[in-house]
């Protein structure tokens, strides 16, 4: 099933793991290019960021364009500017 972005509310992101056990929903704040989950999300650090490299969040977010990237997923924004993103 994977991951979705299923609401973007300026620089926070609603994210929805349905695959997670008891887990449903939770935040990821953007800052400087990378965000930080606010709660567990199923996913295990170290993760690689495009452009960025390795991170140590569990989740993070590349801005301009470019790959969000997750140990198991790669997402990429299918619509500019669209609160609609899918992980492959």
């Amino acid at each position: 099933m994977g991951l979705r972005i299923v609401h973007i509310v300026a620089n926070n992101f609603l994210w929805r793991r349905d695959q997670c056990a008891g887990v449903e929903e939770s935040v990821l704040l953007e800052t400087g290019g990378r965000g930080k989950a606010l709660s567990d999300l199923c996913l295990r650090p170290p993760v690689w960021v495009e452009g960025v490299g390795f991170t140590d969040y569990e989740m993070a977010y590349a801005v301009g364009g470019r790959f969000i990237a997750f140990p198991e997923y790669v997402c990429r924004e299918r619509i500019v500017g669209a609160a609609d993103y899918v992980c492959d």
